[in-house]
Formats: structure tokens, sequence, C-alpha cells
């Protein structure tokens, strides 16, 4: 079932649409045949088995009794309209909000806040596309960052052999690599699309950064620039 109020698609038997609580007028019309079906059901036993005068007076109450069904279903309806239109601003409301947000972050450098404030607010879609680049690219090099990390602190560890600092540091830098990887290629990506989203510059200073970070492990601009050729070679980012 399509809402004819906000488009959107909801189940066939559902009285009204989940989203903007209109009425879903499918089956309000068939509730309603059933009703007069059964009042035109009752008025002929009661015609059959009652006198005039009572057919005449209960035929009245059932006239009344549509009449206000009709009222209270129009009313609904209108009621249902301006809900809808009160959602709908509320929602864009908020749209704007977390885009604002969102954009603070951006101005601040904050990228790490973007990244969380993105996963609690569940925030995907079109209108956030901008965001979600610079979540995807800048959440790939934190990873990397982190791996960093856990070499440094394998290596400064004394209760571990040489041969045990190259073995567990090993792991690492295959990690570090393979996030590099990520952020380098879907950095490049993103920047080369042709479709102008304003996150370049800061997209391009994300995959700078992460060169330098990656320039610290002993690899050269040569076998960075690989680490993007390799990545994309195999498929690259969905």
């Amino acid at each position: 079932m399509i809402c004819q109020n906000c488009g959107a698609a909801y189940e066939d038997g559902s009285l009204r649409c989940p989203y903007c609580h209109s009425e879903n007028t499918r089956v309000a019309d068939k509730m309603k045949s059933q009703i007069l079906k059964s009042y035109d059901r009752e008025a002929k036993n009661m015609e059959q088995s009652l006198p005039e005068e009572a057919v005449h007076r209960w035929t009245a109450y059932l006239i009344k009794g549509l009449l206000i069904l009709l009222a209270v279903g129009v009313l609904a309806a209108v009621a249902a309209v301006i809900c809808g239109r009160a959602f709908g601003g509320i929602s864009h409301r908020g749209e704007a909000a977390h885009v604002k947000k969102l954009e603070a972050f951006c101005e601040t450098g904050d990228y790490k806040a973007l990244c969380e404030y993105m996963e609690e607010e569940s925030l995907y879609g079109i209108k956030y596309q901008k965001y979600y680049e610079i979540k995807r690219v800048y959440s790939s090099f934190l990873s990397m960052k982190d791996d960093i990390m856990q070499i440094n602190r394998i290596m400064e560890d004394d209760s571990l052999t040489e041969e045990e600092k190259a073995d567990y540091a090993g792991y690492w830098v295959e990690m570090a690599l393979f996030h590099a990887s990520e952020a380098l290629t879907n950095g490049r990506q993103y920047i080369e699309d042709n479709i102008f989203m304003d996150n370049e510059e800061i997209l391009e200073s994300i995959c700078n950064e992460c060169r330098s970070s990656v320039a610290g492990l002993g690899l050269s601009e040569e076998e960075t620039d690989m680490l993007e050729q390799k990545d994309s070679s195999d498929g690259g980012a969905s």
C-alpha cells in the first residue's frame, strides 16, 4: 500500500500509515461497506419482526449513526493530514539540526566526533552522503592509527624477545597497511568521482595524514601508491 499523504509503503491491511498516520482509504472503505451491509441486514430483520413504527424509529437511529460515523471519519482524515504535515516538519527540522552539528565537526576538524555522532544517531541516506564519505575514510584511518599503536606497544615491551616482537608486530603491520589501503583507496575514489560534495579538501587532508603515518612504517611513496593500486585492482570498496 502506498500512502496517499506521505508516499511511504506499508502493509495493505494496516488501518493507518505508520509514518504519517493517514487513514488507509482501502481498508476504511471496506470497513464502512461492511458496516453498511450489517446495518442493512439488521434493518431487514427488524422490518420482519417489528411493527412499522418501530422500524421507522430504528431507521432514523441508523441514519443518525451513519451521519455521526461519516463526520468522525472526515475529522479523522483531516487530523491525519495535519499530523502528517506536523511530523514531516519535525523530521525536516531534525535533519537540519543533524547537518548543522556535522558541519560544526567539519569546521573544527573533529572527524572522530563526527564518526561517533553519526553512529549514535544512525545517520544514513543521501542527505548525509557528504559526511558518510568522511566517516568511512576517517574510520579506516583511525583503525590504522590503532594498529600502529599496537606495534609501538609491542616494540616497547621488554618482556618480549626480538623474535617475538618481530612476529607479533608483523601481524599489526599487515593490519595497518590494510586499513591504510582502505582509507587511501576510498578517499581517492570520493575525491575523483566527479560529484562535488564539498568534502574533497577534508578527504585530501585525511589521505595526506594517512600517507605520513604509513611512511612512519618505513614505506616509500611508491610503495604507498601501490597500496591504492592493489586495493583498487581487487575491486576496491563498494
